[in-house]
């Protein structure tokens, strides 16, 4: 999360665009104690018709109290509202009355072919087979023995890139990330973007719902993705030999489509 100054002169330098596009991940949750914080992300420097929002999301399951009145304001603000999760939608409508269109993640708007264009192997990486860990919350110690049973069964080294420790994991490039997402033998981890990437290479992946305090409730947009395209199936079910009886990760990529054209859509009738 970045800061910027919410300022008359910030405000005219967007004087020349036609709109402004908000979205996705968390960006309607506020970060920092500054009020400003959210209007900045609700588009409050620029004209209301020029506000849109693409797939934004919360992070929670209700509204702070203290910043009920930024968030009315700011959604009543935007020309075009969608949402990334249900949730979300239902969040938003309980607020205000509006409905907010559901649509999917800006990172599903690519094809698998096309995201493969910008990967890269990183160096680090041998030819021995692996499995990838990313974990945006704590791993408990349930969760860290399911990753050790898993990985002497199979022989696979692990790749953690939170693991600080190991630098030349901790700082994976992002083109590098998609690379590990497709070649890993499995993923393991807590992230929305990470199952969002193992389903598009068709990864097996098991997600880990997080219990670390103040990130319990953001599994909501995780449950949206596995739901929709119906692999529940994924969610890590308490038992460390899960992985002998996970699934290949296959979809409806019909479905997917539909939902790519529906994205599309809602962008043209605002954009």
């Amino acid at each position: 999360m970045f800061k910027v100054s919410y300022s008359s002169v910030f405000k005219q330098s967007w004087e020349g665009f036609d709109f402004a596009v908000s979205g996705s991940d968390q960006v309607w949750h506020k970060w920092s104690d500054k009020e400003e914080e959210l209007k900045y992300f609700y588009l409050q420097f620029i004209p209301r018709e020029k506000r849109i929002a693409y797939a934004p999301s919360f992070g929670f399951e209700e509204f702070p109290q203290k910043d009920l009145d930024v968030h009315k304001e700011g959604i009543l603000g935007m020309t075009g509202l969608s949402c990334r999760e249900k949730n979300g939608q239902e969040l938003i409508e309980k607020l205000t009355g509006r409905k907010a269109e559901l649509v999917i993640d800006p990172t599903m708007l690519l094809e698998a072919h096309e995201w493969k264009k910008i990967s890269r192997k990183p160096e680090y990486i041998s030819d021995e087979p692996f499995m990838l860990l990313y974990f945006l919350g704590k791993k408990t110690p349930e969760y860290q023995e399911a990753i050790k049973y898993v990985s002497e069964k199979y022989g696979l080294k692990i790749i953690d890139i939170y693991d600080w420790k190991n630098t030349n994991h901790f700082f994976t490039r992002p083109d590098e990330f998609l690379w590990l997402a497709e070649h890993a033998e499995m993923v393991y981890t807590d992230s929305f973007h990470a199952c969002v990437f193992s389903m598009l290479f068709k990864t097996r992946f098991v997600v880990f719902p997080r219990r670390q305090a103040n990130m319990e409730n953001m599994f909501g947009r995780i449950e949206t993705l596995l739901n929709d395209f119906s692999l529940t199936d994924h969610i890590y079910n308490g038992s460390v030999r899960q992985i002998d009886e996970l699934p290949e990760t296959n979809y409806d990529e019909k479905q997917l489509e539909a939902a790519r054209n529906k994205a599309i859509a809602y962008l043209k009738k605002y954009l």
